[in-house]
């Protein structure tokens, strides 16, 4: 996840799989003041697994931006 830009404004990405319970984990670039700010996350989906990755425009996940699914 990338943020290219120092403006105070952040996306929240919400990746969800099914099985195991429906997990899910909320992430977003960190907030620093360098030009890119990169955020890796490695989530070790099982192979086959359907994820989910929706878009927020909020930490609340009250303003949806986007939502593409697919599988691991």
């Amino acid at each position: 996840m990338y943020d290219v830009k120092d403006d105070g404004d952040t996306l929240y990405s919400k990746v969800s799989y099914e099985g195991d319970g429906g997990k899910w984990g909320l992430y977003a670039a960190p907030s620093t003041s360098n030009v890119i700010d990169i955020r890796k996350v490695n989530l070790d989906i099982p192979e086959g697994r359907r994820v989910t990755v929706t878009v927020y425009d909020d930490k609340a996940m009250k303003k949806k931006v986007y939502e593409i699914s697919g599988r691991a």
